[in-house]
């Protein structure tokens, strides 16, 4: 898995992250809400055990999020491409 922080304003953080089919990120404890763009088509899972919340996204698709989960999992077959745009 790999992250890149884009670009950082006084409103928002932008990062690439790019995740390898099986690969798990874990958010962090102060993550408030933020929106995910896909990049590319992927599959989503919220927490690493959890793949009855998988999640099929296209790319453009953009989800908005309250506040963050404890972890995500690329539960599809390709590597996942997507965009983060975290509020402060």
């Amino acid at each position: 898995m790999t992250e890149k922080q884009e670009l950082c304003t006084e409103g928002f953080c932008v990062t690439e992250i790019r995740m390898a089919p099986g690969a798990i990120r874990k958010t962090t404890a102060r993550a408030g809400s933020y929106a995910m763009i896909a990049v590319n088509d992927c599959e989503l899972s919220d927490g690493a055990q959890d793949a009855a919340s998988a999640h099929a996204y296209r790319a453009g698709d953009i989800q908005y999020f309250e506040s963050a989960s404890g972890s995500w999992k690329n539960s599809g077959h390709t590597e996942a491409h997507m965009a983060l745009v975290n509020f402060r």
